[in-house]
C-alpha cells in the first residue's frame, strides 16, 4: 500500500473529509497511481476517486467517468459529481462548495439539498416550536453521567443557562399548556442515567445536532401526581357522586374506562377521546376521577395524567436498546376503609403524548404512553378492608392491571389501555354495601416525524400505543 504525499490532491481530500483513524489519518492511493488491495479496491465504505487517485468515503467522489480533474481537462465531459470552481451546488443529497482552485467541500444533507434560490441543505422546522429552532445553536451539550438523575421543573421561569429548568417558554393556542423548552447542541443520556420532569408546562427537549438516548426519560404520572402539563388535563374521568362509586378513567387516545356504582348501575364516565391526533398543540393526558366520598379519610384519588413530551433532533435521534421513554398514566387508588364504611376506587390516569421529530429516527428501546389501572373498591362486609391500588401505566405492550386483591368483595378496578386496546371498566362489588372499582385510564398518543418518504427504524422496539408516522417540516 502506497501513501500519497502532501500535495494538492491531499489538500483536496482534507476538504472532502476523507481521513479516518482506521487509515492512520492518511488517505490510501488507488487506481492507476497506487495499489489499494485486491483489484485496486478501497476499504469498506470507501471508493476510488480517480480524479485524485485516492480512496474517499462513498458519495464524496468528485471525478467523472473520463475526467481527471474538476473541469474535465483530459477531454472527458464532467458528470453530475463534477466540481466547477467558485460555485455551490446541490448534487443529490450533498451540498458541494467548490473554491476558486477547484477543491470541493461536501456537506451531506440529511433532509435533502434545496437548489433554489441559493443551494443549501434543508433544515428541520419542528412542530409547535419556532420554525427557526434548528438554525440557532443550543446552550452547549447535555451529557448525563451513567448514574445521574436530572429533574426538570417545567413550572419555573426560564433561565437559558440552566439545564434543570426551561431555557425558553412557548405559548400554545386553544387553552393548551405552555411548552417548556430545553435546548442543547447535542443530548446524550447513557444507560443508567435518567431525566424526569414535572410541573405545569409540557416539555420539549431539543438537540440542534444529535440526540442519543440509552437511559430513561420519564414524563409519566406516578399515582395521583401528574406528568408535566398534567394540571391542564382536558379529558379527565368523572368523579363519583357517592362514597361507593368508582371514578372514571382518564381519556386521550380512546375514552377512559367507566367507573362502577355500588348499586351496580352505570357509574361515572371515563374521560373523552381526544379526536385530534396531530399533537399540535402538545397536551398531556387525562386525569382519573376520584370516588365520591365526602369524608376525607374515604377519598380515593384518581391517577395522574401522563405528561406531554416533544423530542426534537435537528440531525439524528437514537433511542437505544434498553432505553425507556415513558409518558404513562398514574394508578387509581384503592377504596379507603373505615369501620363500618366502604368507598369506591379511583380511576386510572391516561397516558400522555409523545412527539418525536428528527431527520432520521432509530428506536430499539421502549417508547410508551399507556394508561394506569383503576383502583379496587374497599369492603365493609364482612370486615372493613381497603381496596388495592391499580398499577401505573406499564412499560410493555401489556395493560396495567386494575386493583384486584381476589380476597375482597369490593369491585375490581379496570385495566389501563395499552397498544390498541381500550381501557377496562370498573366492576361493581359482589355486595352492594361495598365499594365499586374505578375505570382504567386510556392510552395516550405517539407520533414520529422523519424525512418525507422515509420511515423510522423500529426493529426490536416496544412502542405503545402504535405510533402515527408523519413527515417533518423543513425550510
Amino acid at each position: 500500500m502506497r501513501f500519497l504525499g502532501l500535495s494538492t490532491s491531499l489538500l483536496g481530500l482534507v476538504a472532502l473529509s476523507c481521513f479516518d483513524p482506521r487509515f492512520g489519518d492518511e488517505p490510501f492511493a488507488c487506481g492507476d497511481s497506487g495499489d489499494s488491495g485486491d483489484n485496486g479496491a478501497c476499504p469498506p465504505g470507501y471508493e476510488c476517486d480517480h480524479a485524485r487517485n485516492a480512496c474517499v468515503r462513498k458519495g464524496a467522489r468528485m471525478d467523472a467517468s473520463t475526467t481527471s480533474d474538476a473541469t474535465g481537462q483530459d477531454g472527458g465531459t464532467a458528470d453530475a459529481a463534477s466540481c466547477t470552481p467558485s460555485t455551490t451546488a446541490c448534487q443529490g443529497d450533498n451540498l458541494v462548495s467548490c473554491d476558486a482552485s477547484g477543491v470541493a467541500t461536501v456537506t451531506p444533507c440529511l433532509l435533502g439539498c434545496n437548489p433554489t434560490p441559493t443551494p443549501e441543505c434543508r433544515v428541520l422546522s419542528p412542530t409547535n416550536l419556532l420554525a427557526s429552532t434548528c438554525e440557532t445553536a443550543g446552550g452547549g451539550s447535555l451529557t448525563l453521567g451513567t448514574s445521574e438523575t436530572l429533574l426538570i421543573d417545567t413550572s419555573l421561569d426560564a433561565l437559558p443557562a440552566r439545564r434543570d429548568r426551561c431555557n425558553f417558554i412557548k405559548s400554545q393556542p386553544g387553552g393548551a399548556p405552555e411548552i417548556c423548552i430545553v435546548k442543547f447542541d447535542n443530548v446524550t443520556i447513557p444507560a443508567g442515567a435518567k431525566l424526569s420532569a414535572s410541573g405545569n408546562r409540557v416539555l420539549a427537549i431539543v438537540a440542534t445536532g444529535r440526540m442519543n438516548i440509552g437511559g430513561t426519560i420519564d414524563v409519566g404520572a406516578e399515582a395521583a401526581t401528574d406528568g408535566p402539563g398534567g394540571a391542564t388535563s382536558a379529558a379527565a374521568g368523572e368523579a363519583g357522586s357517592s362514597d361507593q362509586d368508582g371514578g372514571g378513567g382518564g381519556g386521550n387516545g380512546f375514552g377512559g374506562g367507566s367507573g362502577a356504582r355500588g348499586d351496580r348501575a352505570d357509574g361515572p364516565k371515563g374521560g373523552r377521546m381526544i379526536e385530534d391526533n396531530t399533537l399540535s398543540p402538545l397536551r398531556p393526558g387525562g386525569r382519573g376521577g376520584s370516588n365520591g366520598a365526602t369524608l376525607v379519610n374515604l377519598v380515593a384519588l384518581g391517577g395522574g395524567a401522563g405528561g406531554g413530551l416533544q423530542l426534537v433532533s435537528c440531525g439524528e435521534l437514537l433511542i437505544g436498546q434498553g432505553a425507556v421513554i415513558d409518558a404513562g398514566g398514574g394508578r387509581g387508588q384503592g377504596g379507603r376503609a373505615l369501620t363500618g364504611l366502604s368507598s369506591g376506587g379511583g380511576g386510572g390516569g391516561s397516558g400522555g403524548n409523545i412527539l418525536i421529530e428528527a431527520a432520521r429516527v432509530t428506536i430499539s428501546g421502549t417508547v410508551v404512553a399507556n394508561g394506569g389501572g383503576g383502583g379496587e373498591g374497599s369492603a365493609k362486609a364482612p370486615s372493613s378492608v381497603a381496596g388495592m391500588d391499580g398499577a401505573d401505566g406499564s412499560r410493555t405492550l401489556s395493560p396495567a392491571p386494575g386493583g384486584n386483591s381476589a380476597t375482597l368483595s369490593g369491585g375490581e378496578g379496570g385495566a389501563g389501555g395499552a397498544r390498541n386496546a381500550r381501557a377496562g371498566d370498573g366492576q361493581p362489588p359482589a355486595n352492594s354495601a361495598n365499594g365499586a372499582g374505578g375505570g382504567g385510564g386510556a392510552v395516550g398518543r405517539i407520533r414520529i416525524h422523519v424525512r418525507v418518504g422515509t420511515s423510522p427504524t423500529t426493529t426490536g422496539a416496544v412502542v405503545s400505543p402504535a405510533p402515527v408516522i408523519g413527515a417533518v417540516g423543513t425550510r
